[in-house]
């Protein structure tokens, strides 16, 4: 028998294959993002800072179309007190964290080649920059996870999102465009390296804080709905009684 966030990260792949939504439009909006990019910069490539702040930019503006919905569509198809009759908060994060982080490699990967082939100046370190891309698209998708698990309650749920994740990915961006623009030939390699650890510790930090997050928030949510339907009871029981 599989584990419980196993079960749940093979429910996520499930119903991305059938709807297929989020994969197609977080990939269309950053090919079209690329794209934009290529043909503005067709006649001069930009530098290695520009070069570093628009793939960064790009990338988080993708997780953020693509990540808070992995949540946010589960309450508002009314599915998510459903799932959690089965699974814990515990393994419904991790599944929908791993599922984010896998589709957040596979546009990073594209968005990335496209990116090379379109805008980017010349390459000086091609290893950093497929390290680097791959990981600011788990690390931002991760953070993104934490904010779409905090506002799934939220009566304005999507601009709760960006509201929180706006001071989340500010420091994400900055280690992105410092490793991002080492690869391109800019800054010391010492430098890359310090950055590529501060995206690895923002990649990591969600997996333990996360789990913890969806417990006490979900399970009091949870409490919550419970009390509103038994006094909802008492109050029906009351008007029978009369």
């Amino acid at each position: 028998m599989n584990p419980p966030w196993i079960t749940a990260l093979k429910k996520e792949f499930t119903a991305e294959l059938r709807a297929k939504q989020g994969i197609t439009t977080s990939g269309l909006f950053g090919l079209m993002a690329v794209a934009a990019c290529g043909f503005a910069s067709s006649i001069e490539k930009p530098g290695p800072g520009l070069a570093a702040g628009l793939l960064s930019v790009i990338l988080l503006f993708v997780s953020t179309v693509a990540i808070p919905r992995i949540f946010i569509a589960e309450q508002e198809q009314g599915t998510f007190d459903l799932y959690r009759q089965w699974a814990s908060p515990t393994a419904i994060f991790l599944g929908k964290l791993l599922f984010a982080a896998a589709q957040m490699i596979l546009i990073s990967l594209m968005v990335g080649a496209i990116y090379v082939a379109m805008v980017a100046p010349e390459l000086k370190i091609p290893w950093l920059y497929w390290v680097g891309t791959i990981l600011f698209g788990i690390a931002a998708s991760n953070v993104l996870c934490i904010a779409g698990s905090l506002v799934m309650g939220a009566a304005n749920r999507w601009i709760l999102a960006g509201v929180i994740s706006l001071p989340l990915t500010f420091p994400l961006v900055f280690m992105g465009v410092g490793l991002l623009r080492v690869a391109f030939g800019e800054g010391t390699l010492n430098g890359g390296f310090i950055n590529l650890i501060g995206l690895l510790g923002y990649a990591i930090a969600p997996i333990g804080l996360g789990p913890f997050l969806a417990e006490s928030l979900w399970n009091e949510a949870n409490t919550e709905d419970r009390k509103g339907l038994q006094g909802q009871g008492a109050t029906e029981s009351q008007w029978e009684g009369r």
